[in-house]
């Protein structure tokens, strides 16, 4: 089943900026509501799909028709099953039987543009930080990224904002509430998520773990509700 996808002027130009930079752009509907921003794409090394991410968008552009289901069985610890776990529960009108198809409504990147098959395996190396805090200077502070009504870091320690260090306040113009409000971590061990929001609360900013293996399936849910609640309150839900 095809969906029909508008190539917004912010969207080209980071398909631009991504191919002039050598850098990977993400998969899933640019038209979307909602970012998902992982650690890094679990690869040995960098492949050529990856590598030549932004140049098949731009390669894309004249085909207003595409395909985001998958057919393949993913287990299920495996990222994309926990993505899709996700997506049900936001929009549970959409939850597919036997496929994957969050990809219609999610847009998916990372956070660090240099795959490592381990999380360990990348922090090792002699570049990790610098070019991680490059990718925040410069991919993240684009038009397209900062648009969207609802992102979620699911990247943990890749991103701070405790005590003075406020890096999701300043990357995306929004403040954390405290906890009262803010913080949700009545789950497993290594489970929890924080709220922010900006002024007008139109954009909510959620930081979390990774989505893959031992995730807590409640916190999954409640996560779902929020972000359902908050697309519903800013009219985004669309059958």
């Amino acid at each position: 089943m095809n969906s029909k996808v508008e190539f917004t002027e912010n969207f080209t130009a980071i398909v631009n900026n991504c191919i002039e930079n050598g850098s990977h752009l993400g998969g899933g509907n640019p038209n979307s509501k909602i970012l998902v921003v992982g650690k890094e794409a679990a690869l040995n090394e960098v492949e050529a799909w990856y590598e030549g991410n932004a140049k098949d968008w731009y390669n894309q552009m004249d085909n207003q028709n595409l395909n985001f289901i998958r057919t393949e069985k993913f287990p299920v610890g495996h990222t994309w099953s926990k993505y899709q776990k996700l997506h049900d529960y936001i929009f549970p009108e959409h939850a597919p039987e036997a496929y994957i198809n969050f990809e219609e409504r999610f847009f998916t990147t990372e956070m660090n543009d240099n795959p490592a098959k381990k999380n360990s395996e990348a922090k090792k190396r002699k570049d990790f930080k610098f070019n991680l805090q490059n990718r925040k200077d410069t991919f993240f502070k684009e038009n397209f990224i900062q648009d969207f009504p609802v992102t979620i870091l699911a990247c943990s320690d890749y991103i701070k904002n405790t005590g003075k260090i406020r890096e999701i306040d300043t990357m995306f113009d929004v403040t954390y509430p405290g906890d009262e409000k803010g913080k949700h971590a009545d789950y497993s061990r290594g489970n929890s998520f924080y709220l922010h929001y900006n002024e007008d609360q139109s954009k909510l900013v959620i930081h979390t773990r990774q989505l893959s293996n031992n995730v807590d399936d409640k916190m999954l849910q409640d996560m779902g509700i929020i972000i359902r609640e908050h697309l519903n309150r800013n009219k985004h839900i669309t059958k």
